[in-house]
């Protein structure tokens, strides 16, 4: 099977700071891909209510390309973004089976 369609994908990392007791969050560039972006619905994708879920993205990419730097938790947007930065969506997980990345993310809306 071959990927087609390819998306530029920025990926920044969370930089959390503490000031006054109050925990703030910069995003740091931190690298970018050519991945697959789907948004295949299915009926694991609902939610308790039954609705179905669109703020999900998967991406996916069967290249052999070192990934291991995109973790849980990390940024995600498909245009490089300017100070001060907010990325579009967040990573909830990554799947690796041999050369095949999965890329879940779902919309970040900040904090």
């Amino acid at each position: 099977m071959r990927l087609i369609h390819l998306s530029q994908c920025y990926f920044y990392s969370p930089v959390k700071t503490k000031t006054d007791g109050e925990i703030k969050t910069e995003w740091k560039y931190k690298t970018k891909y050519l991945l697959n972006k789907q948004q295949d619905i299915n009926e694991l994708d609902r939610n308790e209510s039954g609705v179905i879920d669109y703020e999900k993205v998967k991406l996916r990419t069967d290249k052999p390309i070192d990934m291991i730097d995109v973790k849980k938790g990390d940024g995600v947007s498909f245009e490089l973004l300017k100070e001060p930065i907010k990325p579009t969506y967040l990573v909830t997980s990554h799947t690796v089976v041999g050369n095949s990345h999965l890329i879940i993310c779902e919309t970040y809306h900040g904090e």
